[in-house]
Parts: C-alpha cells; sequence; structure tokens
C-alpha cells in the first residue's frame, strides 16, 4: 500500500463532484493510504468566504466531512 497526499481539487471534487475525478485516480484514492493537507483545509475555507464554493456546507463541517470520505 502506498501513500498519497492529495490535492485541493481532488478534495473537492471528492465531496462534491466524484464523477469528475478519473476511475484509475478513484482506485488509487480507494486502495492506498491518502492523507489531507490542512493547508487544503484552510484554502477551501477561504474558497467558501469568497463565494466560489457554494456547494460545500461550512467550513466547521468541513473538517468532519474531509475525514470522513470513502474513497
Amino acid at each position: 500500500m502506498k501513500k498519497y497526499l492529495i490535492d485541493t481539487q481532488i478534495l473537492i471534487w471528492s465531496m462534491i463532484e466524484p464523477e469528475k475525478i478519473y476511475v484509475s485516480v478513484r482506485e488509487i484514492l480507494a486502495n492506498n493510504d491518502i492523507f489531507i493537507s490542512q493547508v487544503s483545509l484552510f484554502e477551501i475555507a477561504i474558497k467558501q468566504k469568497i463565494g466560489k464554493l457554494p456547494a460545500l456546507d461550512l467550513p466547521i463541517n468541513l473538517y468532519k466531512k474531509a475525514f470522513s470520505i470513502k474513497f
């Protein structure tokens, strides 16, 4: 099993539009250890604050959602 640090965009897509992620990438995510940078969560909070991510929950709920994703 390999370890991967996922990009902010992959994290966003996995939460709101997983169909945008290639099947091969979804397989990698499902079969390996996946890490999320705290900076990615900060980036998402900023995007929400300026109105670029209306589809996501409030930032306080984001942590729970981000760490409960099943790839």
